[in-house]
């Protein structure tokens, strides 16, 4: 009895999480083209009353294909990833989706999303750091990134590595744990404002830009809609950033003057 209320709590929790246009009707019925997401502060959350600015894009691109989804938020990577090789999932989205040149093979990855990230550091510890866009700077230094993130050109250049979620980073950051921190500029930003704000400025962003978060939907080939599904996802996508839809859904939740601050164009 007990085994069988645990796996009736585990479903309906999962499918309490359903963000886009039925988020109350999956607690009932099966989802319908359900993509499985890794939670990305600010930008696909739980948190968030329309799983924030990238679920709100790709549902909107679905309906302009007349086309109904289901995005379900996971907190961790090992889920989405079981999602996607186990259960044949239609998709999975996320930031860093660490997904081996094997499964590569099997998928469709669609950009969706285009995020400026850069370096920080913090003031107590260094009154600035040298960089200009060449890793060397960091050398012998340790850099906190991403969990899942590939991490070879920072071995390449001598750079020491701490991967974790970003709150945990920060931490490390503060108690000079890490040297430096690599983030999304916009997470950054909500994560010291809604957790750190009495150390806002003490963590500095370095120039210049230390390259972009792609948030992509990879697309399960061996799933029997996924190739289909792929390809009219990316016609819909398109129209929502031909009609100017898109940059609107963006600024509607983060306000036009930081549409340039944060984000780098994703073209049609």
């Amino acid at each position: 009895m007990k085994t069988f209320l645990s796996i009736v709590l585990f479903c309906v929790s999962g499918a309490a999480l359903a963000t886009g246009p039925r988020v109350t009707s999956a607690l009932l019925t099966p989802p319908v083209n359900e993509i499985f997401a890794l939670d990305f502060p600010a930008v696909l959350s739980s948190e968030i009353a329309d799983g924030g600015i990238a679920a709100a894009l790709i549902t909107e691109a679905f309906k302009t294909e007349q086309i109904e989804s289901t995005i379900t938020p996971l907190p961790l990577q090992t889920m989405v990833a079981y999602y996607l090789t186990e259960e044949n999932a239609l998709g999975i989205v996320g930031h860093d989706l660490n997904l081996s040149p094997a499964e590569l093979k099997n998928i469709v990855l669609v950009p969706v999303l285009r995020l400026k990230e850069s370096y920080f550091y913090y003031r107590p510890k260094y009154e600035t750091l040298a960089w200009k866009g060449d890793l060397a700077v960091f050398k012998d230094l340790t850099v906190g990134v991403n969990k899942g993130e590939d991490v070879t050109t920072y071995q390449k250049a001598g750079v020491k590595i701490e991967q974790e979620r970003l709150d945990a980073r920060i931490k490390a950051l503060i108690a000079e744990k890490i040297d430096v921190l690599r983030e999304a500029d916009l997470t950054m930003t909500n994560a010291l404002a809604k957790n750190f704000s009495g150390q806002q400025a003490n963590i500095v962003r370095l120039e210049p830009s230390a390259g972009e978060a792609v948030i992509s939907i990879a697309f399960n080939k061996k799933n029997p809609k996924g190739i289909v599904l792929a390809k009219q996802f990316q016609q819909g996508l398109a129209k929502l950033i031909a009609s100017g839809k898109y940059t609107d859904i963006i600024k509607s939740h983060i306000g036009k003057a930081a549409v340039e601050q944060y984000f780098v164009p994703l073209k049609k």
